[in-house]
Protein backbone atom coordinates (compact mmCIF):
# COMPACT_ATOMS: atom_id res chain seq x y z
CA UNK A 1 0.00 0.00 0.00
CA UNK A 2 1.09 3.54 -0.75
CA UNK A 3 2.04 5.62 2.32
CA UNK A 4 -0.41 8.36 3.38
CA UNK A 5 0.78 11.74 2.31
CA UNK A 6 0.81 14.15 5.23
CA UNK A 7 1.19 17.89 4.85
CA UNK A 8 4.26 19.35 6.56
CA UNK A 9 2.23 21.47 8.94
CA UNK A 10 0.05 18.49 9.87
CA UNK A 11 3.13 16.43 10.67
CA UNK A 12 4.54 19.20 12.87
CA UNK A 13 1.25 19.48 14.74
CA UNK A 14 1.05 15.72 15.34
CA UNK A 15 4.69 15.64 16.45
CA UNK A 16 4.04 18.49 18.93
CA UNK A 17 0.93 16.77 20.31
CA UNK A 18 2.84 13.53 20.60
CA UNK A 19 5.61 15.21 22.61
CA UNK A 20 3.02 16.86 24.85
CA UNK A 21 1.23 13.55 25.44
CA UNK A 22 4.48 11.76 26.20
CA UNK A 23 5.54 14.42 28.69
CA UNK A 24 2.04 14.44 30.22
CA UNK A 25 2.16 10.66 30.81
CA UNK A 26 5.65 10.89 32.29
CA UNK A 27 4.59 13.62 34.74
CA UNK A 28 1.49 11.64 35.69
CA UNK A 29 3.69 8.64 36.56
CA UNK A 30 6.16 10.85 38.49
CA UNK A 31 3.28 12.41 40.40
CA UNK A 32 2.03 8.94 41.33
CA UNK A 33 5.52 8.06 42.66
CA UNK A 34 5.64 11.41 44.53
CA UNK A 35 8.51 12.79 42.48
CA UNK A 36 6.48 15.48 40.77
CA UNK A 37 3.82 17.95 41.84
CA UNK A 38 0.49 16.92 40.41
CA UNK A 39 -0.24 20.57 39.67
CA UNK A 40 2.58 20.59 37.10
CA UNK A 41 0.88 17.81 35.18
CA UNK A 42 -2.37 19.67 35.29
CA UNK A 43 -0.64 22.69 33.66
CA UNK A 44 -0.42 20.65 30.47
CA UNK A 45 -4.16 20.22 30.59
CA UNK A 46 -4.76 23.89 31.31
CA UNK A 47 -2.38 25.08 28.59
CA UNK A 48 -4.14 22.94 26.00
CA UNK A 49 -7.60 23.82 27.28
CA UNK A 50 -8.70 20.18 27.57
CA UNK A 51 -7.41 16.74 28.62
CA UNK A 52 -5.58 15.41 25.56
CA UNK A 53 -5.88 11.75 24.62
CA UNK A 54 -4.56 9.73 21.72
CA UNK A 55 -8.11 9.46 20.40
CA UNK A 56 -8.71 13.25 20.75
CA UNK A 57 -5.36 15.00 20.92
CA UNK A 58 -6.67 18.44 19.92
CA UNK A 59 -9.72 20.30 21.22
CA UNK A 60 -12.86 20.12 19.23
CA UNK A 61 -13.91 23.37 17.58
CA UNK A 62 -16.57 25.16 19.60
CA UNK A 63 -19.97 25.46 17.95
CA UNK A 64 -20.93 29.04 17.03
CA UNK A 65 -22.82 30.94 19.72
CA UNK A 66 -26.45 31.25 18.64
CA UNK A 67 -27.43 34.89 18.10
CA UNK A 68 -30.80 36.04 19.46
CA UNK A 69 -33.25 36.51 16.69
CA UNK A 70 -35.11 39.84 16.65
CA UNK A 71 -38.65 39.48 17.83
CA UNK A 72 -41.23 40.48 15.29
CA UNK A 73 -42.71 43.85 16.23
CA UNK A 74 -46.48 43.93 16.18
CA UNK A 75 -47.79 46.60 13.88
CA UNK A 76 -50.97 47.24 15.83
CA UNK A 77 -50.77 47.66 19.59
CA UNK A 78 -52.42 50.06 22.05
CA UNK A 79 -50.34 53.00 23.24
CA UNK A 80 -50.62 55.63 25.96
CA UNK A 81 -49.50 59.26 26.15
CA UNK A 82 -49.46 62.07 28.69
CA UNK A 83 -49.84 65.72 27.73
CA UNK A 84 -48.40 68.16 30.29
CA UNK A 85 -47.53 71.85 30.56
CA UNK A 86 -43.94 73.02 30.34
CA UNK A 87 -44.78 76.74 30.30
CA UNK A 88 -47.84 78.93 30.08
CA UNK A 89 -47.53 78.88 26.27
CA UNK A 90 -46.23 75.36 25.56
CA UNK A 91 -46.93 71.73 26.41
CA UNK A 92 -45.22 68.42 25.70
CA UNK A 93 -46.20 64.82 24.98
CA UNK A 94 -44.73 61.85 26.84
CA UNK A 95 -45.17 58.14 26.16
CA UNK A 96 -46.30 56.19 29.24
CA UNK A 97 -47.19 52.53 29.91
CA UNK A 98 -50.71 51.66 28.86
CA UNK A 99 -52.91 51.01 31.92
CA UNK A 100 -54.35 47.86 30.30
CA UNK A 101 -51.30 46.67 28.36
CA UNK A 102 -48.20 45.70 30.28
CA UNK A 103 -45.51 45.35 27.61
CA UNK A 104 -43.26 48.39 28.11
CA UNK A 105 -41.39 47.77 24.84
CA UNK A 106 -43.98 49.86 23.09
CA UNK A 107 -43.66 52.95 25.31
CA UNK A 108 -42.32 55.41 22.74
CA UNK A 109 -43.28 58.28 20.49
CA UNK A 110 -42.35 56.62 17.20
CA UNK A 111 -44.45 57.62 14.23
CA UNK A 112 -45.80 60.84 15.77
CA UNK A 113 -43.31 63.38 14.42
CA UNK A 114 -45.07 64.05 11.13
CA UNK A 115 -48.48 64.37 12.80
CA UNK A 116 -47.22 66.68 15.58
CA UNK A 117 -45.52 68.90 13.00
CA UNK A 118 -48.65 68.99 10.85
CA UNK A 119 -51.05 69.80 13.70
CA UNK A 120 -48.82 72.46 15.28
CA UNK A 121 -47.92 74.19 12.00
CA UNK A 122 -50.81 76.63 12.05
CA UNK A 123 -50.16 77.51 15.70
CA UNK A 124 -46.54 78.55 15.25
CA UNK A 125 -44.90 75.14 14.83
CA UNK A 126 -43.52 72.51 17.22
CA UNK A 127 -39.85 71.87 17.99
CA UNK A 128 -38.04 68.89 19.46
CA UNK A 129 -35.67 69.78 22.28
CA UNK A 130 -32.88 67.20 22.50
CA UNK A 131 -30.32 69.26 24.39
CA UNK A 132 -31.19 68.20 27.94
CA UNK A 133 -29.26 64.98 28.47
CA UNK A 134 -30.13 61.33 28.22
CA UNK A 135 -32.90 59.90 26.12
CA UNK A 136 -36.45 59.67 27.31
CA UNK A 137 -36.98 56.85 29.75
CA UNK A 138 -40.53 55.89 30.54
CA UNK A 139 -39.53 53.96 33.65
CA UNK A 140 -37.81 56.95 35.22
CA UNK A 141 -40.39 59.40 33.92
CA UNK A 142 -37.75 61.94 32.95
CA UNK A 143 -38.51 63.37 29.51
CA UNK A 144 -35.12 65.01 28.98
CA UNK A 145 -35.69 64.95 25.21
CA UNK A 146 -39.10 66.41 24.61
CA UNK A 147 -41.41 68.13 22.20
CA UNK A 148 -42.27 71.79 22.70
CA UNK A 149 -45.74 72.26 21.24
CA UNK A 150 -47.74 75.54 21.25
CA UNK A 151 -50.61 75.42 23.70
CA UNK A 152 -52.95 76.53 20.93
CA UNK A 153 -52.52 73.11 19.29
CA UNK A 154 -53.56 71.19 22.42
CA UNK A 155 -57.19 70.50 21.51
CA UNK A 156 -56.30 69.46 17.94
CA UNK A 157 -53.56 67.05 19.06
CA UNK A 158 -55.66 65.59 21.86
CA UNK A 159 -58.54 64.99 19.45
CA UNK A 160 -56.30 63.37 16.84
CA UNK A 161 -54.68 61.02 19.38
CA UNK A 162 -58.01 59.79 20.74
CA UNK A 163 -59.65 59.40 17.32
CA UNK A 164 -56.71 57.77 15.50
CA UNK A 165 -56.99 54.60 17.57
CA UNK A 166 -59.85 54.10 20.01
CA UNK A 167 -57.59 51.96 22.22
CA UNK A 168 -55.11 54.79 22.72
CA UNK A 169 -55.07 56.09 26.29
CA UNK A 170 -54.41 59.85 26.62
CA UNK A 171 -53.88 61.70 29.91
CA UNK A 172 -54.79 65.26 29.04
CA UNK A 173 -53.96 68.51 30.80
CA UNK A 174 -56.56 69.17 33.52
CA UNK A 175 -58.97 71.96 32.65
CA UNK A 176 -57.99 73.83 35.79
CA UNK A 177 -54.35 73.90 34.68
CA UNK A 178 -55.37 75.18 31.24
CA UNK A 179 -57.27 78.02 32.91
CA UNK A 180 -54.23 78.83 35.04
CA UNK A 181 -51.98 78.81 31.96
CA UNK A 182 -54.29 81.30 30.26
CA UNK A 183 -53.84 83.62 33.26
CA UNK A 184 -50.10 83.27 32.88
CA UNK A 185 -50.30 84.14 29.19
CA UNK A 186 -52.30 87.23 30.03
CA UNK A 187 -49.70 88.45 32.54
CA UNK A 188 -46.77 87.51 30.28
CA UNK A 189 -48.06 89.62 27.42
CA UNK A 190 -48.84 92.59 29.62
CA UNK A 191 -46.61 95.66 29.50
CA UNK A 192 -45.22 97.27 32.65
CA UNK A 193 -47.53 99.99 33.98
CA UNK A 194 -46.34 103.57 34.08
CA UNK A 195 -45.69 105.45 37.30
CA UNK A 196 -48.81 107.55 36.75
CA UNK A 197 -50.88 104.39 36.38
CA UNK A 198 -49.65 103.15 39.77
CA UNK A 199 -50.43 106.56 41.28
CA UNK A 200 -53.99 106.20 40.00
CA UNK A 201 -54.18 102.89 41.90
CA UNK A 202 -53.32 104.72 45.14
CA UNK A 203 -49.52 104.41 45.26
CA UNK A 204 -47.71 107.50 46.61
CA UNK A 205 -46.10 109.39 43.73
CA UNK A 206 -42.63 109.42 45.33
CA UNK A 207 -42.18 105.66 45.45
CA UNK A 208 -44.03 105.20 42.14
CA UNK A 209 -41.43 107.32 40.34
CA UNK A 210 -38.56 105.56 42.12
CA UNK A 211 -39.57 102.08 40.92
CA UNK A 212 -37.74 100.53 37.99
CA UNK A 213 -40.00 99.30 35.14
CA UNK A 214 -39.75 95.63 36.16
CA UNK A 215 -40.44 96.62 39.78
CA UNK A 216 -43.61 98.38 38.65
CA UNK A 217 -44.48 95.10 36.96
CA UNK A 218 -43.99 93.28 40.28
CA UNK A 219 -46.31 95.72 42.09
CA UNK A 220 -48.90 95.29 39.34
CA UNK A 221 -48.58 91.49 39.62
CA UNK A 222 -49.37 91.64 43.36
CA UNK A 223 -52.30 93.94 42.65
CA UNK A 224 -53.74 91.53 40.07
CA UNK A 225 -53.37 88.72 42.62
CA UNK A 226 -55.43 90.79 45.08
CA UNK A 227 -52.52 91.25 47.46
CA UNK A 228 -51.62 87.56 47.87
CA UNK A 229 -48.41 86.82 45.98
CA UNK A 230 -44.91 85.36 46.17
CA UNK A 231 -42.10 87.63 44.94
CA UNK A 232 -39.21 85.28 44.19
CA UNK A 233 -36.89 87.66 42.34
CA UNK A 234 -33.17 87.00 42.50
CA UNK A 235 -31.27 88.85 45.22
CA UNK A 236 -30.44 92.40 44.23
CA UNK A 237 -33.59 93.14 42.21
CA UNK A 238 -35.37 95.03 44.99
CA UNK A 239 -37.96 92.73 46.54
CA UNK A 240 -38.24 94.98 49.61
CA UNK A 241 -39.30 98.12 47.75
CA UNK A 242 -41.76 96.09 45.66
CA UNK A 243 -43.36 94.68 48.82
CA UNK A 244 -43.55 98.09 50.50
CA UNK A 245 -45.07 99.65 47.39
CA UNK A 246 -47.56 96.83 46.79
CA UNK A 247 -48.74 96.76 50.39
CA UNK A 248 -49.24 100.53 50.40
CA UNK A 249 -52.12 99.95 47.96
CA UNK A 250 -54.00 98.28 50.82
CA UNK A 251 -53.13 100.79 53.53
CA UNK A 252 -56.80 101.19 54.46
CA UNK A 253 -56.77 97.55 55.64
CA UNK A 254 -53.75 97.97 57.92
CA UNK A 255 -52.34 97.40 60.62
CA UNK A 256 -49.62 95.51 58.80
CA UNK A 257 -47.28 92.94 60.33
CA UNK A 258 -43.83 92.17 58.91
CA UNK A 259 -42.03 88.93 59.78
CA UNK A 260 -38.30 89.04 59.16
CA UNK A 261 -35.00 87.67 60.49
CA UNK A 262 -33.87 89.42 63.64
CA UNK A 263 -30.99 91.16 61.86
CA UNK A 264 -33.35 92.74 59.31
CA UNK A 265 -35.93 94.27 61.68
CA UNK A 266 -34.49 97.78 61.72
CA UNK A 267 -33.73 97.58 58.02
CA UNK A 268 -37.47 97.21 57.40
CA UNK A 269 -38.19 100.18 59.64
CA UNK A 270 -35.74 102.29 57.63
CA UNK A 271 -37.25 101.14 54.33
CA UNK A 272 -40.81 102.01 55.40
CA UNK A 273 -39.79 105.45 56.63
CA UNK A 274 -37.69 106.13 53.53
CA UNK A 275 -40.31 105.17 50.96
CA UNK A 276 -43.56 105.96 52.79
CA UNK A 277 -42.48 108.44 55.48
CA UNK A 278 -44.02 111.89 55.37
CA UNK A 279 -40.64 113.47 56.22
CA UNK A 280 -38.71 111.47 53.62
CA UNK A 281 -37.04 113.30 50.76
CA UNK A 282 -38.73 110.83 48.42
CA UNK A 283 -42.11 112.30 49.28
CA UNK A 284 -41.08 115.97 49.20
CA UNK A 285 -41.39 117.09 45.57
CA UNK A 286 -39.50 120.01 44.08
CA UNK A 287 -41.46 123.23 43.98
CA UNK A 288 -41.79 123.19 40.20
CA UNK A 289 -43.50 119.78 40.29
CA UNK A 290 -46.08 120.47 42.97
CA UNK A 291 -48.65 121.55 40.44
CA UNK A 292 -48.27 118.47 38.25
CA UNK A 293 -47.92 115.52 40.59
CA UNK A 294 -50.17 114.22 43.38
CA UNK A 295 -48.37 114.08 46.73
CA UNK A 296 -51.03 114.82 49.32
CA UNK A 297 -54.29 113.10 50.16
CA UNK A 298 -56.34 116.28 49.89
CA UNK A 299 -55.21 117.02 46.34
CA UNK A 300 -55.69 113.39 45.28
CA UNK A 301 -59.20 113.29 46.71
CA UNK A 302 -59.99 116.47 44.77
CA UNK A 303 -58.81 114.77 41.59
CA UNK A 304 -61.12 111.82 42.25
CA UNK A 305 -64.12 114.14 42.45
CA UNK A 306 -63.00 116.08 39.38
CA UNK A 307 -62.54 112.84 37.47
CA UNK A 308 -66.11 111.79 38.18
CA UNK A 309 -67.42 115.12 36.90
CA UNK A 310 -65.29 115.32 33.75
CA UNK A 311 -65.69 111.73 32.53
CA UNK A 312 -68.43 111.51 29.93
CA UNK A 313 -69.77 107.98 30.21
CA UNK A 314 -72.56 108.71 27.74
CA UNK A 315 -70.08 108.85 24.86
CA UNK A 316 -70.95 105.95 22.57
CA UNK A 317 -67.32 105.48 21.52
CA UNK A 318 -66.19 104.86 25.10
CA UNK A 319 -69.28 103.15 26.49
CA UNK A 320 -69.34 99.38 27.03
CA UNK A 321 -71.28 97.26 24.56
CA UNK A 322 -73.97 96.35 27.07
CA UNK A 323 -76.02 99.54 27.32
CA UNK A 324 -75.65 103.25 27.86
CA UNK A 325 -77.43 103.10 31.17
CA UNK A 326 -75.00 100.60 32.65
CA UNK A 327 -72.02 102.62 31.43
CA UNK A 328 -72.63 105.26 34.07
CA UNK A 329 -72.91 102.73 36.90
CA UNK A 330 -71.12 103.50 40.17
CA UNK A 331 -69.11 100.25 39.83
CA UNK A 332 -67.60 101.33 36.51
CA UNK A 333 -66.95 104.82 37.82
CA UNK A 334 -65.14 103.43 40.86
CA UNK A 335 -63.10 101.03 38.72
CA UNK A 336 -61.78 103.80 36.45
CA UNK A 337 -61.44 106.62 38.97
CA UNK A 338 -58.03 107.14 40.61
CA UNK A 339 -57.74 105.92 44.20
CA UNK A 340 -56.62 108.38 46.88
CA UNK A 341 -53.02 107.82 47.94
CA UNK A 342 -52.26 106.38 51.35
CA UNK A 343 -51.61 108.45 54.44
CA UNK A 344 -47.84 108.73 54.77
CA UNK A 345 -46.10 107.35 57.87
CA UNK A 346 -44.69 109.08 60.91
CA UNK A 347 -42.04 107.57 63.16
CA UNK A 348 -44.65 106.68 65.78
CA UNK A 349 -46.59 104.64 63.24
CA UNK A 350 -43.91 101.89 63.06
CA UNK A 351 -43.27 99.57 66.03
CA UNK A 352 -40.25 97.24 66.05
CA UNK A 353 -40.63 94.44 68.60
CA UNK A 354 -37.42 93.71 70.53
CA UNK A 355 -38.72 91.38 73.26
CA UNK A 356 -41.79 89.34 74.12
CA UNK A 357 -42.72 91.98 76.73
CA UNK A 358 -43.06 94.80 74.23
CA UNK A 359 -46.65 95.93 73.53
CA UNK A 360 -47.84 95.17 70.01
CA UNK A 361 -49.65 98.51 69.69
CA UNK A 362 -47.87 100.94 72.03
CA UNK A 363 -49.98 103.75 70.59
CA UNK A 364 -53.38 103.84 69.00
CA UNK A 365 -51.80 105.21 65.84
CA UNK A 366 -49.46 102.22 65.31
CA UNK A 367 -49.90 100.98 61.74
CA UNK A 368 -46.85 98.78 61.06
CA UNK A 369 -45.52 96.09 63.43
CA UNK A 370 -42.17 94.43 62.69
CA UNK A 371 -41.53 91.09 64.42
CA UNK A 372 -38.61 88.67 64.16
CA UNK A 373 -39.01 84.95 63.56
CA UNK A 374 -37.46 84.30 66.96
CA UNK A 375 -40.12 86.27 68.85
CA UNK A 376 -43.13 85.24 66.78
CA UNK A 377 -43.75 81.70 68.17
CA UNK A 378 -43.78 82.88 71.81
CA UNK A 379 -45.98 85.89 71.08
CA UNK A 380 -48.46 83.76 69.16
CA UNK A 381 -48.44 80.92 71.70
CA UNK A 382 -49.12 83.37 74.55
CA UNK A 383 -52.01 84.92 72.65
CA UNK A 384 -50.41 88.34 72.38
CA UNK A 385 -50.63 88.00 68.59
CA UNK A 386 -53.68 86.14 67.31
CA UNK A 387 -55.02 85.16 63.89
CA UNK A 388 -57.26 87.92 62.58
CA UNK A 389 -55.43 90.69 64.42
CA UNK A 390 -53.66 91.69 61.19
CA UNK A 391 -55.29 91.74 57.77
CA UNK A 392 -52.04 92.45 55.94
CA UNK A 393 -48.66 90.71 56.26
CA UNK A 394 -45.22 90.71 54.63
CA UNK A 395 -43.03 87.65 55.14
CA UNK A 396 -39.36 88.37 54.46
CA UNK A 397 -37.09 85.37 53.71
CA UNK A 398 -40.18 83.18 53.58
CA UNK A 399 -38.07 80.05 53.00
CA UNK A 400 -37.63 80.06 56.77
CA UNK A 401 -41.13 78.54 56.81
CA UNK A 402 -40.11 75.62 54.57
CA UNK A 403 -40.59 72.91 57.22
CA UNK A 404 -44.22 72.51 58.17
CA UNK A 405 -43.29 70.55 61.32
CA UNK A 406 -41.25 73.26 63.04
CA UNK A 407 -42.66 75.30 65.91
CA UNK A 408 -42.11 78.52 63.99
CA UNK A 409 -44.04 77.40 60.90
CA UNK A 410 -46.89 75.91 62.93
CA UNK A 411 -47.26 79.21 64.80
CA UNK A 412 -47.03 81.65 61.88
CA UNK A 413 -48.99 79.84 59.13
CA UNK A 414 -52.46 80.19 60.76
CA UNK A 415 -51.78 83.89 61.20
CA UNK A 416 -50.94 84.27 57.49
CA UNK A 417 -53.94 82.24 56.36
CA UNK A 418 -56.22 84.60 58.31
CA UNK A 419 -54.94 87.67 56.43
CA UNK A 420 -56.59 89.15 53.36
CA UNK A 421 -53.30 90.42 51.92
CA UNK A 422 -50.04 88.50 52.23
CA UNK A 423 -46.77 88.96 50.34
CA UNK A 424 -43.96 86.38 50.62
CA UNK A 425 -40.39 87.32 49.72
CA UNK A 426 -37.57 84.90 48.97
CA UNK A 427 -34.60 85.13 46.64
CA UNK A 428 -34.09 81.37 46.86
CA UNK A 429 -37.44 79.60 46.45
CA UNK A 430 -36.85 75.83 46.74
CA UNK A 431 -38.20 74.88 43.32
CA UNK A 432 -36.06 71.71 43.25
CA UNK A 433 -37.49 70.58 46.59
CA UNK A 434 -41.26 71.11 46.24
CA UNK A 435 -42.06 69.81 49.72
CA UNK A 436 -40.25 72.80 51.20
CA UNK A 437 -42.35 75.08 49.01
CA UNK A 438 -45.71 73.71 50.13
CA UNK A 439 -46.02 75.52 53.54
CA UNK A 440 -45.39 78.85 51.80
CA UNK A 441 -47.92 78.12 49.07
CA UNK A 442 -50.53 77.02 51.58
CA UNK A 443 -50.20 80.43 53.25
CA UNK A 444 -51.30 82.00 49.95
CA UNK A 445 -54.09 79.51 49.29
CA UNK A 446 -56.91 81.31 47.54
CA UNK A 447 -59.55 80.56 44.90
CA UNK A 448 -58.83 76.86 45.01
CA UNK A 449 -55.10 77.26 44.27
CA UNK A 450 -52.61 75.30 46.37
CA UNK A 451 -55.10 73.92 48.87
CA UNK A 452 -54.79 70.15 48.30
CA UNK A 453 -51.57 68.90 49.90
CA UNK A 454 -52.19 65.22 49.04
CA UNK A 455 -52.58 65.99 45.33
CA UNK A 456 -49.54 68.27 45.41
CA UNK A 457 -47.36 65.58 46.99
CA UNK A 458 -48.63 62.90 44.60
CA UNK A 459 -47.78 64.93 41.51
CA UNK A 460 -44.61 66.80 42.43
CA UNK A 461 -42.83 65.13 45.37
CA UNK A 462 -40.85 61.91 45.63
CA UNK A 463 -40.34 60.06 48.89
CA UNK A 464 -37.01 61.84 49.45
CA UNK A 465 -38.60 65.28 49.04
CA UNK A 466 -37.09 65.96 45.62
CA UNK A 467 -39.06 66.77 42.48
CA UNK A 468 -40.91 63.77 41.08
CA UNK A 469 -39.37 64.20 37.61
CA UNK A 470 -38.25 66.81 35.09
CA UNK A 471 -41.67 67.10 33.48
CA UNK A 472 -43.34 67.68 36.85
CA UNK A 473 -40.84 70.42 37.69
CA UNK A 474 -41.67 72.28 34.45
CA UNK A 475 -45.38 71.91 35.14
CA UNK A 476 -44.98 73.09 38.74
CA UNK A 477 -43.00 76.16 37.66
CA UNK A 478 -45.67 76.99 35.06
CA UNK A 479 -48.49 76.75 37.58
CA UNK A 480 -46.57 78.79 40.15
CA UNK A 481 -45.74 81.67 37.81
CA UNK A 482 -49.29 81.66 36.43
CA UNK A 483 -50.93 81.87 39.85
CA UNK A 484 -49.03 83.37 42.79
CA UNK A 485 -45.29 83.67 42.05
CA UNK A 486 -43.28 86.17 40.04
CA UNK A 487 -39.60 85.40 39.61
CA UNK A 488 -37.09 87.39 37.56
CA UNK A 489 -33.33 86.92 37.25
CA UNK A 490 -30.72 89.65 37.38
CA UNK A 491 -29.23 88.65 34.03
CA UNK A 492 -32.62 89.22 32.38
CA UNK A 493 -33.68 92.41 34.15
CA UNK A 494 -30.43 94.34 34.51
CA UNK A 495 -28.96 93.82 31.06
CA UNK A 496 -27.38 97.29 31.06
CA UNK A 497 -25.89 96.91 34.53
CA UNK A 498 -22.29 98.23 34.41
CA UNK A 499 -19.41 96.06 35.55
CA UNK A 500 -18.57 96.09 39.23
CA UNK A 501 -16.02 98.71 40.18
CA UNK A 502 -13.90 98.76 43.34
CA UNK A 503 -12.50 101.91 44.91
CA UNK A 504 -10.31 102.44 47.96
CA UNK A 505 -11.71 104.95 50.43
CA UNK A 506 -9.09 106.52 52.70
CA UNK A 507 -10.23 107.61 56.15
CA UNK A 508 -8.06 109.87 58.31
CA UNK A 509 -8.43 109.25 62.06
CA UNK A 510 -7.94 112.44 64.04
CA UNK A 511 -8.65 111.19 67.58
CA UNK A 512 -5.35 110.00 69.15
CA UNK A 513 -7.00 107.47 71.46
CA UNK A 514 -8.92 106.01 68.56
CA UNK A 515 -5.68 105.85 66.54
CA UNK A 516 -3.97 103.78 69.23
CA UNK A 517 -6.97 101.47 69.55
CA UNK A 518 -7.08 101.00 65.78
CA UNK A 519 -3.31 100.28 65.58
CA UNK A 520 -3.66 97.68 68.35
CA UNK A 521 -6.53 95.97 66.54
CA UNK A 522 -4.57 95.90 63.26
CA UNK A 523 -1.58 94.37 65.05
CA UNK A 524 -3.77 91.60 66.43
CA UNK A 525 -5.19 91.04 62.94
CA UNK A 526 -1.69 90.77 61.42
CA UNK A 527 -0.80 88.10 63.96
CA UNK A 528 -3.71 85.95 62.84
CA UNK A 529 -3.25 82.81 60.76
CA UNK A 530 -6.28 83.16 58.52
CA UNK A 531 -6.89 84.96 55.25
CA UNK A 532 -7.57 88.29 56.95
CA UNK A 533 -4.27 88.03 58.78
CA UNK A 534 -2.43 87.38 55.54
CA UNK A 535 -4.13 90.36 53.89
CA UNK A 536 -3.28 92.59 56.86
CA UNK A 537 0.39 91.58 56.69
CA UNK A 538 0.48 92.23 52.95
CA UNK A 539 -1.13 95.63 53.49
CA UNK A 540 1.46 96.48 56.16
CA UNK A 541 4.29 95.47 53.85
CA UNK A 542 2.97 97.64 50.99
CA UNK A 543 2.47 100.56 53.35
CA UNK A 544 6.05 100.29 54.65
CA UNK A 545 7.38 100.16 51.07
CA UNK A 546 5.47 103.31 50.15
CA UNK A 547 6.83 105.13 53.21
CA UNK A 548 10.44 104.09 52.47
CA UNK A 549 10.06 105.09 48.82
CA UNK A 550 8.60 108.44 49.81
Amino acid sequence: EEPIQVAPWQGQEQEQVGRSMTRFEEMQQEADRGKCNRGAAICITNSLGHVPTWAEPTPRPKPPTPQPQPQPQPTNFPRAFRLSLISCTEFTITAIPHPNYYDNRFVNLSGLRIHIKRIAREHGGATFDDTAGASEDASSGTPSKRWRIPLGAYISLYTWLTNEDRRTHVEGIPQRQLAIASLGQEMKGKAYPSANTLVSYGLPAGIAKALAPYQRGGVDFVRHREGRAFIGDEMGLGKTIQAVAAMSLYEREWPLIVFSPSSARYHWEVEFMHWLGEDSVVNKPPEDECGDEVYHDSKNETEVAAFAQKKDYADDNEAPETSSSSSSSPELLAAEAPVPAMRLLRKSHVNVLTSSKDPIFPKNETRVVICSYGLAPNLIASGVIQPGMFKCAIVDESHMLKNKNTKRTKAILPLLMATTRCILLSGTPALSRPMELWPQLSALSQKGWWDDEAEYVRKYVRSDGETADGGSLAELHTLLTSTVMIRRMKVDMLKNLPKKERHNAKIRIKDEELKREFAKSMQLLREGKGTLGELARQHKKEEDERKSAG
